[in-house]
C-alpha cells in the first residue's frame, strides 16, 4: 500500500498566490529518515516550471519521516522539482523551487 499525504504550502507568499496554499495530494515515492520524496497528483505550474515533485524535509529537530505521515500537520522545507530527484541527493543540492508549509498523512 502506497503511503498518501497531504501538503500545505504557506511561503513564498507568490507561489501560493499563483498556486493556492493546498493541500496538495501525492504519493510517498521515497523515504530516508529525515524526508520523503513525493510525486504528486497534480502538477503545480509556477515561472515557467510544471512541478510534479515534492522533497519534504522536516524542519524541527527532532522530527522524522513518521511524523510527516501522521495524521497531524508537521513543519517542512521542501524542494518542489520537475523530475525526480535522487534520494542520495541532500536538500540543498536540489535544484527547484523552495518552499516551507507543512505535511500530513492523507
Amino acid at each position: 500500500m502506497s503511503l498518501r499525504v497531504a501538503i500545505t504550502i504557506s511561503d513564498p507568499w507568490d507561489l501560493v498566490t499563483v498556486c493556492g496554499s493546498g493541500p496538495f495530494q501525492g504519493t510517498v515515492a521515497a523515504t530516508q529518515p529525515e524526508r520523503l520524496v513525493v510525486q504528486l497528483d497534480e502538477p503545480l505550474r509556477y515561472q515557467g516550471h510544471v512541478l510534479t515533485w515534492a522533497v519534504c524535509q522536516v524542519r524541527h529537530e527532532g522530527g522524522s519521516v513518521d511524523d510527516m505521515v501522521s495524521s497531524h500537520d508537521t513543519p517542512t522545507s521542501f524542494a518542489l522539482v520537475s523530475a525526480p530527484p535522487s534520494t542520495t541527493t541532500g536538500l540543498r543540492d536540489v535544484a527547484g523551487v523552495a518552499a516551507l508549509g507543512t505535511v500530513r498523512g492523507a
